[in-house]
């Protein structure tokens, strides 16, 4: 008799069954710290009795208070314990969830196929195209929805277009995972538009298609390139362990980031790793945000890293420890922007100023107690960068 073959695992359901059983315990640890609140009211109630009596019989509650001080005091410090994690679970973890994503149809329209040098291209266009052109390139593991905000602001005035960058949401990867894949498709993106001049806005993986495009085509990017806005983005990837000090130096020498990455491709992780907890929103909150962020904010940076495919992780990763845009920093034009988050754990701050001199330029905006994800915590200030920087952009383009 032939053997019968083996039944194939099902990771899905593997995570949905973990995460379930991660819920059930987040809801008892939820229901530990309500019963420790109620204790606490209780303790309260009962403690401004006493007091009324101990008003009322000095003598024998001074008896009462003698016999019951060490009891008493365990309570209260029970009582202390209690509410203090009360108040740390609910500053630290979401005690509800924030809704879910929704594109605001209006400024999206009809999404277009463009085909570049690796494959298709997602391309969004909003506005007129009589307004000048900005085109906005996203970073890493995330998509064009995450500038729905400077859509929204930006779109009456200018002819905004967004684009998925390869092997990100609907976009085809490229033939190979390398930073110049990125530059090329940002130059399709640019042809695209039909506009003789463009301002273009990278945020962090964004700015690194920016610069590559610029060293790689200096021609095409003199020429089209009138305006150049930074956010949260550097001239190198490979130097950002020595911005963060002795930890992330320790994290280069072992690869932790690699391996974690790596493991995303297993069944059983990438299940987990679907899944949105308390502890991953803390996780996406404490390392992409600064100060006190919109929940609805994290949740959508944490649904895009999730969602993003692990081989474009992990191949990008390879492709930004070895790429190196800084001589390609020191020609950018005299109309560029560098506009940053001084809580920025992912391309500390220090990172824009860099990129700032080697380009020769004062235009450098830090944002108090802002992060990575700048554009989504800091919309207002974002947009209005880039739309002096498009405006004077169009300008010098009419006088050339």
């Amino acid at each position: 008799m032939s053997a019968e073959p083996s039944e194939q695992v099902d990771w899905d359901a593997v995570g949905r069954r973990v995460g379930t059983a991660l819920d059930w315990v987040f809801a008892g640890l939820r229901g530990v710290v309500m019963a420790a609140l109620a204790l606490v009211r209780g303790t309260v109630r009962l403690t401004s009795g006493s007091i009324r009596w101990v008003r009322d019989h000095r003598e024998e509650s001074a008896a009462v208070a003698r016999r019951a001080r060490g009891p008493a005091l365990s309570a209260a410090s029970v009582a202390a314990g209690a509410a203090a994690g009360g108040v740390a679970e609910r500053a630290l973890l979401r005690s509800t969830p924030a809704a879910p994503f929704e594109a605001d149809p209006t400024p999206y329209g009809q999404p277009a196929l463009i085909h570049g040098p690796d494959g298709r291209l997602l391309v969004h266009r909003h506005g007129s195209v009589d307004q000048p052109t900005v085109v906005l390139v996203h970073g890493w593991s995330n998509t064009h929805v995450v500038w729905h905000k400077q859509v929204q602001r930006l779109r009456d005035r200018f002819h905004v277009v967004t684009y998925d960058q390869p092997g990100h949401g609907t976009s085809d990867p490229p033939r190979e995972w390398s930073v110049h894949a990125l530059g090329r498709a940002l130059r399709a993106v640019i042809e695209s538009t039909g506009a003789d001049r463009v301002t273009v806005v990278g945020h962090s993986l964004g700015g690194a298609a920016i610069l590559d495009l610029l060293g790689e085509d200096p021609g095409f990017f003199i020429e089209h390139v009138t305006g150049v806005v930074f956010v949260g983005s550097a001239a190198s990837f490979t130097d950002r362990d020595i911005a963060a000090g002795p930890l992330a130096r320790l994290e280069r020498r072992v690869h932790l980031g690699g391996r974690l990455i790596r493991l995303r491709g297993l069944g059983p992780i990438a299940a987990l790793s679907r899944r949105s907890s308390d502890i991953s929103h803390l996780a996406f909150r404490l390392v992409a945000f600064g100060r006190r962020p919109d929940a609805a904010d994290v949740d959508l940076t944490e649904q895009l890293w999730t969602d993003a495919d692990p081989e474009m992780v992990s191949g990008l990763a390879r492709a930004l420890d070895r790429w190196n845009g800084r001589a390609a920093a020191r020609e950018l034009p005299a109309n560029t922007a560098v506009i940053h988050g001084p809580r920025d754990l992912v391309l500390p701050v220090w990172l824009g100023r860099e990129l700032a001199d080697l380009a020769g330029i004062g235009d450098v905006t830090v944002v108090p107690g802002r992060g990575h994800q700048l554009h989504l915590e800091a919309p207002e200030e974002v947009s209005e960068t880039i739309a002096r920087i498009a405006t004077k952009g169009a300008a010098d383009g009419a006088r050339g």
